[in-house]
């Protein structure tokens, strides 16, 4: 072989090694990266359910007031939401449009599970809930367990058993 060809082949080679190199790094980096954006989301979770559950009959000195645990579970819950929310728009970039929509699914973001319907003047009115918030000022306590039981069943959160 000339050593025209044989120093053509060897940056060849030398080029392909180092495109090589450099996709595996990036793949390494991306992955490393999602893994870093799905525990963060992980963890809001967790700390949200530990808030959301943890509710109690509260007295509010400043308002001389008691609030009921379901009202203080709605609000920690759409604090929770809030949180997600910016994480998922803003934060975690990394997840991809399949794992998000997993995560709006399961917490029943855009409220479809259910149509909230007022009766006006006789008739039927359904309305349109907001979105990412519980849409009442109260919240039940089993409806709390059934919005983290389908948040467990998304897998690759690996959330562990409530």
């Amino acid at each position: 072989m000339e050593p025209i060809a044989q120093s053509a082949v060897a940056g060849l080679i030398a080029a392909l090694t180092a495109t090589a190199i450099l996709g595996i790094a990036r793949y390494i980096r991306q992955r490393l990266a999602k893994r870093r954006d799905v525990k963060y989301i992980r963890g809001l979770l967790i700390t949200g359910r530990e808030r959301v559950m943890e509710s109690k009959d509260t007295f509010h000195r400043g308002m001389d007031a008691w609030m009921t645990a379901s009202a203080l579970r709605a609000a920690q819950y759409n604090y929770m939401m809030k949180q997600v929310g910016v994480a998922l728009e803003r934060w975690t970039v990394h997840l991809s449009h399949d794992q998000r929509r997993d995560i709006y699914d399961a917490l029943d973001w855009y409220s479809a599970d259910g149509l909230y319907a007022v009766e006006r003047n006789g008739k039927v009115q359904f309305k349109e809930l907001p979105e990412g918030r519980w849409p009442t000022t109260e919240m039940p306590m089993e409806e709390a367990e059934r919005k983290f039981e389908k948040l467990q069943s998304v897998k690759w959160l690996k959330l562990k058993t409530w």
